[in-house]
């Protein structure tokens, strides 16, 4: 998932030659939740049986998408294209599946995680709307 969400972030361009206040403070918020995502994943690979542990890091995971979101929203001078709409398709089909893990750990926490496995499913699904906007 680290290595996922680098790519996504190294991906989009900006033309500015200097940031703001806000974007650094939100890009540092980024960084603090993605050191901690060794913790998350230590507690939920120890006691992924457990709700709890389900919800700290699917939680953790949906925080780091959003604030993903928020700083692509004050990147300033972004450049468009197709790079930007993987990245804001991958953040938010991680919001998605950790919203849906969260939901399924109340009744099933020992599979919940399981819906996690859906983000291995995005490449296929980007190439298959890919597709259908290319038919039309």
């Amino acid at each position: 998932m680290l290595g996922l969400r680098w790519l996504a972030n190294i991906e989009v361009r900006s033309r500015a030659e200097y940031v703001d206040r806000e974007y650094v403070n939100w890009w540092l918020l980024y960084q603090m939740l993605i050191t901690c995502v060794p913790f998350t994943t230590i507690v939920v690979g120890n006691f992924g049986h457990f709700a709890p542990a389900i919800w700290l890091y699917a939680g953790h995971t949906l925080l780091i998408a959003a604030v993903g979101f928020r700083l692509v929203a004050i990147t300033p001078h972004l450049e468009r294209g197709e790079h930007l709409d993987r990245r804001q398709f991958s953040a938010l089909l991680l919001i998605v599946t950790s919203a849906l893990a969260i939901v399924l750990s109340f009744a099933y926490p020992r599979e919940a995680l399981w819906a996690l496995a859906l983000n291995l499913a995005a490449p296929i699904v980007r190439r298959w709307t890919r597709r259908a906007a290319l038919a039309d």
